[in-house]
């Protein structure tokens, strides 16, 4: 259990990691939402949305790493019996470089 949540924690830096690189040095708070919207089989289908309030309409297209990483996490929590419909992820870039986030799930 404890190395799942060890790898949960490294999935969660690394979507932060990579939405922070794929969007403009403007966003300064980011939210990537993701939701489930069906199975093919298996397979969570899985709907994406990525804003910011500092958005002047910009297009960010998401990375094929994006959307395996937030499968990964799906496939975590669905082996833990805990499947989401949603997981929102809130960014806040701050001064000298830091990020800040936090991840709400709903079941």
């Amino acid at each position: 259990m404890q190395q799942q949540r060890y790898e949960e924690a490294e999935i969660h830096q690394a979507i932060v990691k990579e939405v922070v690189a794929l969007t403009p040095e403007t966003w300064q708070q980011i939210l990537l939402e993701v939701r489930l919207i069906g199975y093919d089989g298996s397979i969570p289908i899985l709907e994406y949305q990525l804003s910011s309030p500092q958005s002047r309409n910009e297009f960010v297209e998401l990375s094929d790493e994006i959307y395996d990483l937030t499968l990964k996490l799906s496939e975590i929590y669905a082996a833990r019996a805990k499947r989401w419909t949603v997981a929102a992820i809130q960014i806040t870039l701050k001064p000298n470089n830091k990020i800040g986030f936090r991840t709400e799930f709903k079941y």
